[in-house]
């Protein structure tokens, strides 16, 4: 129940935060869920996913006066740019604990310096963010979380209209997964204005295709990645071809779950886009949306996509609350915020069986400093197993 007293505390925070109270208890427990979100996942030990795969890598990385002699970027598969932070942490004696610190506290810092530029509900975006994308991108995938940071800050240069900052951000992004390049060419895009009909059209198709099991975008994907090198080409053909990866999107409650978010965005996309950021955020919805529906045959690639612009909505969601001027309205649509950010983790939340990788949830500190035994690979293992009879 630990992760769910935290979600509570969150959303207790996000009462008070649309209550109006003063700018000083504000900035109070937007410090105080910062840091708990810091701290949780910056200093898990063996709890989440990937750090079986992530603690070999930084073995075998070499410190930073020492990596130019070694071929540790080439044979580990990683990004330059994680494994360059890999050994200047290495270089100054640090572990991979602390490179996840490291990433935590940078990732929540950072999200949290954006949501203060796209709206003025912090905490809203921050619990939103916890329910739905936290426990995936900083307890999991711990690369593509750098990304997806980076590039939700970068769309604060979408707005300034300043192309080459952008381009930096999104550039230093794919230094952490490369995946970030497909934002350069949507700047353009982002800037738009999307007439509804047509997003609706399009919606509407991708889900057909999805509900009828169309076949389409396997081939395409993997004759694109042919294109950019051997390795991306490697990587489609493993998504393609191995058991627990090579399984489409079923038809679940995330399927209508999207398109009552969706209905609810058109509903409300003209006070939406009042706001400092609205169509921006709302493109970026619509993305994933489309990654969503259309790529529903390759889940895993169609995941890691998502999430680039999945983010959207730690935006839109304060922008809902945002939309109405009484106390009673901004609180029953920060409750159906809650409840959809809810179901997104409740297995977490509820500590149900496919979910024993996440709990109980083990404290570095604790867990060294009264010699605790790890039951993460055990864990671990149990969390593979279910993990594999779900994707059959």
């Amino acid at each position: 129940m630990f992760y769910f007293i935290i979600f509570l505390i969150l959303f207790a925070f996000s009462i008070l935060e649309i209550s109006n109270i003063n700018e000083r208890s504000h900035k109070i427990l937007i410090g105080i869920s910062w840091l708990m979100l810091v701290l949780i996942a910056g200093l898990r030990y063996e709890t989440g996913g990937d750090w079986e795969f992530y603690g070999p890598a930084f073995d075998n990385t070499n410190p930073l006066f020492s990596i130019f002699s070694s071929n540790s970027f080439i044979t580990s598969g990683m990004e330059i740019g994680y494994l360059l932070f890999c050994s200047i942490v290495k270089q100054f004696g640090g572990s991979l604990q602390t490179v996840y610190f490291l990433i935590v506290l940078f990732n929540i810092t950072l999200i949290t310096k954006s949501l203060k530029e796209y709206t003025k509900y912090i905490i809203v975006g921050l619990l939103t963010y916890y329910g739905i994308l936290y426990f995936l991108l900083e307890m999991i995938y711990t690369r593509q979380s750098v990304a997806v940071s980076i590039c939700f800050y970068a769309m604060i240069f979408v707005k300034k209209e300043n192309f080459v900052k952008y381009m930096v951000c999104i550039l230093f992004a794919s230094l952490f997964h490369t995946m970030s390049i497909v934002l350069i060419p949507l700047y353009f895009l982002f800037k738009c204005r999307i007439n509804t009909v047509l997003i609706s059209s399009l919606v509407i198709v991708g889900c057909i295709l999805m509900l009828f099991h169309v076949v389409w975008i396997e081939r395409i994907f993997v004759n694109v990645s042919s294109l950019i090198n051997d390795t991306a080409h490697e990587k489609a053909l493993v998504y393609i071809t191995t058991k627990s990866f090579a399984v489409p999107r079923t038809i679940g409650i995330g399927y209508f779950l999207n398109l009552i978010v969706f209905l609810v965005v058109i509903l409300f996309r003209k006070k939406i886009e009042e706001q400092k950021m609205g169509n921006i955020f709302i493109n970026l919805f619509f993305i994933s949306l489309f990654v969503y529906y259309y790529m529903y045959e390759i889940i895993e690639v169609s995941n890691r996509f998502r999430y680039m612009f999945m983010i959207s909505i730690i935006v839109l969601f304060p922008y809902f609350i945002q939309s109405y001027e009484k106390y009673l309205n901004k609180l029953l649509v920060l409750f159906c915020v809650a409840l959809y950010s809810f179901a997104f983790s409740s297995g977490i939340f509820l500590e149900r069986p496919q979910t024993i990788a996440y709990y109980p949830y083990q404290n570095y500190l604790i867990y060294k400093w009264f010699d605790k035994k790890s039951t993460g690979k055990e864990r671990l293992q149990k969390s593979h197993e279910h993990f594999s009879k779900e994707r059959r």
